[in-house]
Parts: structure tokens; sequence; C-alpha cells
């Protein structure tokens, strides 16, 4: 009995695929040729990884490593530029440093700093949609006030327009943006 269903059940399935598409069938005869699809450039994938390390001076013998590595991951969509006529849609990678300090060898505080960090910042939002940026550039700065400052920078992959910004991690209260320094949106030299 169970096969007799299942024998019916492909049997109608069959059917549904070879009948006609009613909405094809009732298309008017002057329709508009459907639009070229737009091409789709990936990166290519990034096995670099940048590695800063730096041992400051004291008797605490502080050691902080910065590692960027990309996530490879497509996910930064590049908006076509104003008045660029071609379809095409470029997708870059997202990159993330991992902040690790130790103390005379021994771990002392570990952050990993991404873009997601700067979702709800109120300069952030009003630069550049956060989805279309790259975080790079990621740098350890100096020590102030028992907090590790570092330098990074959000931008648009391949092009003149980043926010640089400084950061800070806090063994207690983790990483968090100190102030954003400077918005570059530099114009092309051909002008």
């Amino acid at each position: 009995m169970k096969q007799a269903v299942l024998f019916l059940l492909v049997v109608l399935g069959c059917a549904r695929c070879a009948s006609p598409d009613p909405a094809a069938s009732e298309a008017p005869a002057g329709a508009l040729p459907p639009a070229p699809s737009p091409s789709t450039t990936y990166w290519p994938v990034d096995p670099e990884i940048d590695q800063r390390d730096t041992l400051l001076p004291g008797p605490d013998r502080y050691r902080v490593r910065v590692v960027t590595t990309c996530l490879n991951d497509s996910a930064v969509l590049l908006s076509p530029v104003e008045g660029d006529t071609s379809p095409e849609r470029l997708f870059a990678h997202n990159y993330h440093s991992q902040l690790v300090i130790t103390r005379a060898g021994q771990p002392y505080a570990n952050a990993t700093l991404s873009k997601a960090l700067f979702r709800n910042h109120p300069v952030i939002q009003g630069f550049v949609p956060l989805p279309e940026l790259a975080l790079s550039r990621t740098a350890y700065l100096r020590r102030q006030r028992g907090e590790f400052v570092f330098y990074t920078r959000l931008g648009v992959p391949d092009s003149d327009i980043f926010v640089e910004v400084e950061v800070a991690l806090d063994p207690a209260k983790g990483v968090r943006v100190l102030q954003v320094l400077e918005q570059v949106n530099e114009p092309d030299e051909e002008e």
C-alpha cells in the first residue's frame, strides 16, 4: 500500500513539472525582455595574516599582539558608483583583528575587534552604511589609564573613503570605541 501511494505522488509530481507554466502563457505579446542580470565579482580568498607584536617596557612586561585576518566571507557589498552604468556587483571581504595582551607571560586581556563594534555608533551611521565597510590597519598605539589603545580604519574597500578610529581594550570592560579621528572622502585626482 505504501508503495502505491509513493508511486502516485511521484507520478503527480512529474505531471506537475511537465505542465506548462500558466503565467508564461499569459504574458502579453509585446512584453519587454528581462533586464540583463548584473555580473557579480567576488574577491579571491585572502590567506594572509597580519601580525604585530609589541613588548612594552616596565616591570609588568606587557606584550600586545594584534592578529588581523580575513574572514573570506565575501560579505562587503560595494554599491555601484553614482553615474556608473554597469550593473556589476562587487563583493569584498570582512576582516577582524584579535587583540591579545599578556602580562609577565600570563593571559591578561583578549578581544576580537570587528566592524560589529561600530554598529550603533552615530558618526559611523552617518558616514557609509556599515555593510559596505571593512576593517583594516589595526595597530597598537599606547597604554593610558589602564587601557590599551588601538588604531583601526573602517573603509570602503578599493577606495579612498574611510574613517580612522581609536578603540580601547580594558580587561574588565572589554573593547570600546574611544573616538572617531577623521572621516576621509577624498575626491578623484582627475577633477
